[in-house]
């Protein structure tokens, strides 16, 4: 026969004894063996406990030995990741090493869900807008902070559509969230050009609404006057307000104005022809004369006045000339006689002139303006020539010569005697 053991069942941990019983075979004289065995407790690990945990935190990293010294791993696997398990309870279960004489252990998580952070919407922006204040609480209490500080500056980013992100502060148990901002482009207002225009032309009426349909003002107001302006003139269009519209401008040349001059016309005595005015300045401006294409003195006394009127698109002013129209001499015939001896004959002039020439005979200013013109042969005209020697005016007079012949006498009669004698 074989040998035979003998349990003795116990619980717990301690010291034991076995029996085994050798049975007496033929041949063999033996007797019983004892042995004795320890048997340790079992160890539970023990661990800090986790949670509760908010859905949204981070995963982390599971301890790989209990508080008691027991390594081990967890079912799940070194991390836990409580995303996904809100409002649940979850067990993870650790297994020690072997031969770590410990049992298996178990913990109940608790994921609490996420709270959703909601804002009012922010938007759409005009590129051009100033920086917008970022509330640092959503609707619903949420404290935290955005990826983009404090404001979103929308300037530059037209066109866009652009994310930025809310951080909830720690221990809120809420989820990170995130704004769509759209940023529209700024426009540009533009304008059909106006001018160059000219100095002395009319105010210009200016658009209200550009080219691409932006509505607005001018800061010169609605019209636009030339008046005192010269060179390139800048003026702004602001737009009204909602339109996301940009300060647009417009530059405006202005040119001076040209004031013509011309060669004196003048002075011009009146009897002088008709004067041909000139249809160019001496500036090359065309245009043409109040008057007509000439001035006639005649009938003029003193100063005249004659107005040049520019062709239309030169950008020039009216000019007005002056011309001075003198009156020449006057002359009055005093006497015309013969002189004795009838051979000659002398006239004598009362004029305002102070030269006097004759085609004939001697000239002499007797003063006060009488001038006494001798020694023209009998039977000869003369033309009498009188001028201002200061404004260089003249006139003629033309004078025929007296009869300066014997008259006819009747015959002498008796003892009369015959006797010429000029009266």
């Amino acid at each position: 026969m074989g040998c035979r053991w003998f349990f003795l069942i116990r619980q717990g941990s301690g010291k034991y004894s076995y029996d085994r019983i050798l049975p007496t075979n033929v041949g063999q004289c033996a007797s019983m063996q004892t042995l004795d065995i320890s048997v340790e407790a079992e160890v539970v690990p023990l661990f800090d406990p986790i949670g509760p945990l908010c859905e949204s935190d981070p995963p982390f990293n599971l301890p790989t030995t209990s508080i008691n010294g027991i390594t081990g791993m967890w079912d799940i696997g070194p991390m836990l990741d409580p995303a996904g398990a809100g409002g649940a309870t979850i067990q993870i279960n650790f297994f020690p090493n072997p031969g770590e004489c410990a049992t298996t252990q178990s913990l109940q998580i608790f994921v609490a869900e996420a709270g959703i952070t909601t804002f009012n919407a922010i938007g759409p922006l005009c590129e051009n807008e100033p920086p917008v204040v970022l509330p640092n609480i959503s609707n619903n209490g949420i404290t935290g902070s955005w990826d983009v500080g404090n404001s979103f500056d929308p300037q530059g980013l037209g066109g866009n559509t652009v994310t930025i992100n809310f951080s909830p502060d720690p221990g809120q148990c809420s989820a990170p969230t995130s704004l769509q901002i759209t940023v529209i482009d700024e426009v540009v207002p533009t304008f059909n050009p106006i001018g160059p225009l000219c100095e002395n032309s009319g105010p210009v009426a200016l658009p209200t609404i550009s080219s691409n349909g932006i509505s607005g003002n001018w800061d010169v107001g609605t019209v636009f006057d030339p008046i005192g302006q010269s060179g390139p003139v800048v003026i702004n269009f602001m737009p009204d307000a909602g339109q996301c519209a940009a300060v647009g401008s417009m530059t405006i040349m202005v040119i001076s104005e040209i004031q013509p001059t011309f060669n004196a016309l003048g002075p011009l005595c009146e009897n002088d022809n008709p004067l041909t005015l000139p249809l160019v300045s001496n500036e090359g401006v065309t245009g043409a004369w109040d008057v007509g294409p000439t001035f006639d003195p005649s009938g003029q006394m003193g100063p005249s006045n004659v107005i040049f009127i520019p062709d239309a698109g030169q950008c020039a002013a009216q000019t007005t000339v002056t011309i001075t129209v003198n009156t020449i001499p006057t002359v009055s015939i005093v006497s015309v006689e013969c002189n004795v001896g009838l051979l000659d004959y002398h006239i004598n002039i009362q004029t305002d002139g102070d030269v006097v020439t004759s085609t004939g005979g001697t000239v002499t200013n007797l003063g006060s303006g009488m001038f006494l013109i001798d020694g023209i042969p009998e039977g000869v005209d003369v033309m009498l020539t009188i001028t201002n020697s200061t404004t260089g005016c003249e006139t003629t007079a033309d004078v025929s010569s007296p009869n300066c012949s014997c008259p006819t006498i009747a015959p002498p009669t008796g003892n009369d005697i015959e006797i010429c004698e000029y009266p």
